[in-house]
């Protein structure tokens, strides 16, 4: 590698070169189990809508019940504030793992968090 001298940079190859590079560094795996798409992204069915509605509203009035808010339930769960903020509002997929967070972060139960929802 030759030596810079004082006012000399390095150039940069141009973004599209970079692109090929990375793109070509990656291998394709072939998976034997395929992978789940996230729900993200999908049009949602109107039951599936209806249900992760009425599961954040649940947990919201459950939040409410207890006077605590998003932050304290958060935090005490372990969750991003930015997922539990729209699991409230029935926009992301809720797993029974974080379920129970939540209602352990609430001190109550997963059903007696969902009692009032309807599903």
């Amino acid at each position: 590698m030759p030596i810079k001298t004082i006012g000399q940079s390095r150039k940069s190859p141009p973004k599209q070169a970079r692109r090929v590079a990375i793109k070509n560094n990656f291998k394709k795996v072939n998976h034997p189990i395929p992978l789940k798409e996230p729900l993200e992204g999908k049009a949602l069915d109107a039951f599936q809508k209806q249900t992760l509605v009425a599961i954040g509203k649940s947990i919201r009035a459950a939040r409410y019940d207890r006077d605590m808010t998003m932050k304290m339930v958060f935090e005490a769960a372990g969750l991003e504030r930015a997922y539990y903020g729209r699991l409230e509002l029935g926009q992301v997929n809720v797993s029974v793992v974080n379920l129970r967070k939540i209602a352990h972060a609430m001190d109550t139960t997963i059903l007696l968090m969902l009692a009032d929802s309807g599903i």
